[in-house]
């Protein structure tokens, strides 16, 4: 029973507090949760080559790193999603959200798949190992600064 109280009672305010949220505040509490969810699995992929083992590596080494890649490139899928919609809902910010940041995440996921296909190809030797994780670092880095730039953006149109 009481489980069952908890539930009604956590419905009952996730439905108050989604009736009380403009759509505005909700593509910005959408992107704010996507932001969270692409920090996050770029931790996992910095975690992953932290934990790479010294000397030569082997294509199958790369297993981990490739999977967290690809769960880090979805959730910037997401998060391209919500600033869209953030876009939609919020005039000042479309015009950077398709002209400044989309090309920059564009740009940062062709960084990031071909990254991703170097470590996927059996025949890579280690310079170009080296040269994926290089190119993941920077991806990473440059769709944070993308990401960034909206928010500074935004910040600027609501304060």
């Amino acid at each position: 029973m009481p489980r069952l109280f908890y539930s009604i009672v956590v419905l009952l305010v996730a439905s108050l507090v989604g009736c009380g949220l403009s759509d505005r505040e909700r593509a910005v509490a959408a992107a704010n949760d996507a932001i969270r969810a692409v920090e996050a699995a770029s931790h996992v992929v910095a975690d992953v080559i932290g934990a790479l083992p010294d000397g030569d590596l082997d294509h199958a080494d790369f297993g981990p790193l490739r999977d967290a890649i690809s769960r880090y490139m979805e959730t910037t899928e997401a998060l391209n999603a919500a600033m869209r919609s953030l876009g939609e809902h919020i005039p000042e910010l479309q015009d950077h959200v398709e002209n400044i940041f989309r090309p920059s995440a564009e740009a940062a996921a062709a960084s990031c798949q071909q990254a991703l296909d170097a470590l996927s190809t059996a025949e890579s030797v280690a310079e170009d190992h080296q040269r994926a994780i290089t190119r993941l670092g920077q991806c990473i880095e440059r769709y944070a600064t993308a990401v960034s730039n909206v928010k500074a953006a935004h910040d600027r149109t609501s304060g």
